[in-house]
C-alpha cells in the first residue's frame, strides 16, 4: 500500500466491479484494492496488473466466504497466478496451516501476507483474541487482520486493546454491527493498518462509504 498505517481498501466482489476500481486509477480515493476471488469463481477476471495495489482474498465459507471456497485446492488455484502482481494476499488463521505452499509461494513472489480472523457473531473474550493474534505471528503474518461483531461499547474497547497487546504487530481491526462504524474510525486512528470501504454497497454491515471515510481521516488528523 502507499501508506504504513490508515490504508483505505475497498473490495471488489465480482469481475464487472474489479474493472470499474481499477479504471480509476491514481486518482482513486483509496489505496488498494481487495479482490474477492471467491467470489468471482464464476467470472474470474484475467491475473494482469492494473496500476493500484492488489489484496488478494479467497474466503473460507466459515468466514464469510463463497460456498466455492470451501476447496483449498480450488482457493490456491484462483489466488496463485496473482501472487506476483499483488501487494498482500490475505489467508484466515484457521486455514494457514492448510495453505502452507500458498503462504511459501507468496512469501518467495514478495507478497505481505495477511492472516486474519472473522466472527460474524460476537466479539471474542480477550483472551481469545490474543490467542488469535499470537497464532497469526507465529506463522509469519506481515499483519494480522480482526473483525468481529460489535454491538456495544465494551466491544470496541475489546478490539482496540488489541493494539496496545501488541505494539509490534501491524494489525487491522475493524467492527462490524451497531458499533462497525465507530470502531473502524477508532481503529484507524489507533494505528490499523488496513482500513476497509465501500465503493458502493457495503460487503459488511458498519463498512464507511469510501469518500466520506477519507474524508473523515482527513479531518481527524489521521492521513
Amino acid at each position: 500500500m502507499n501508506r504504513t498505517d490508515a490504508n483505505i481498501v475497498v473490495p471488489a466482489t465480482s469481475a464487472a466491479g474489479y474493472r470499474k476500481l481499477a479504471a480509476a486509477g491514481q486518482a482513486a480515493a483509496w489505496d488498494g484494492i481487495e479482490l474477492r476471488l471467491d467470489l468471482m469463481a464464476e467470472d474470474m477476471p484475467e491475473a494482469t496488473a492494473c496500476g493500484q495495489p492488489l489484496l488478494l482474498t479467497a474466503r473460507h465459507p466459515s468466514e464469510g466466504g463463497a460456498a466455492a471456497a470451501g476447496d483449498t485446492a480450488a482457493r490456491s488455484g484462483w489466488l496463485r497466478p496473482w501472487l506476483p502482481l499483488a501487494w498482500g494476499v490475505d489467508v484466515e488463521i484457521a486455514q494457514a496451516a492448510g495453505s502452507a505452499l500458498l503462504l511459501e509461494a507468496a512469501r518467495e513472489a514478495g507478497t505481505a501476507i495477511v492472516l486474519s480472523m472473522h466472527d460474524f457473531e460476537k466479539t471474542p473474550a480477550t483472551d481469545v483474541l490474543h490467542g488469535r493474534v499470537e497464532a497469526a505471528i507465529a506463522l509469519g503474518a506481515d499483519i494480522v487482520k480482526v473483525a468481529a461483531r460489535t454491538e456495544s461499547r465494551a466491544d470496541v474497547a475489546r478490539l482496540l486493546s488489541l493494539f496496545a497487546a501488541f505494539p509490534a504487530q501491524r494489525m487491522a481491526v475493524m467492527g462490524m454491527g451497531r458499533f462497525g462504524k465507530a470502531s473502524r474510525l477508532a481503529a484507524a486512528a489507533a494505528g490499523s493498518v488496513l482500513n476497509y470501504c465501500s465503493a458502493g454497497e457495503a460487503t459488511a454491515e458498519g463498512q464507511w462509504e469510501v469518500g466520506a471515510f477519507r474524508d473523515l481521516l482527513v479531518t481527524a488528523g489521521i492521513r
